[in-house]
């Protein structure tokens, strides 16, 4: 997510790879530190990513993350990953290919 001359061709290339790859699983890490996104970085990744689960896939998991050290991560698979909805700043979701 640094701001560089590459960093748009980058995305479109890993854009490219998932489309290709069809993966079965595709997991979302909503975590700040994970992709270290800055105002200036380019979105077009998480853009496609939005729409790409959108279409032909389905969630079939949400784990909400701890936000102390006191606190367990809350898992939350199938129906119940459908129906919650969490209260968690951090959080992974994943999202299954229809077939």
């Amino acid at each position: 997510m640094e701001d560089h001359p590459h960093a748009l061709t980058m995305q479109r290339e890993m854009i490219r790879e998932v489309e290709a790859a069809k993966p079965k699983f595709v997991v979302f890490v909503m975590v700040p530190t994970s992709w270290l996104r800055r105002p200036t970085s380019k979105r077009q990744i998480f853009d496609w990513a939005t729409a790409y689960v959108r279409t032909g896939h389905r969630l079939v998991g949400w784990i909400d993350l701890p936000s102390g050290d006191s606190e367990e991560a809350q898992f939350y698979w199938d129906r119940d990953a459908l129906e919650h909805r969490g209260q968690a700043r951090e959080r992974v979701l994943v999202y299954e290919r229809v077939p």
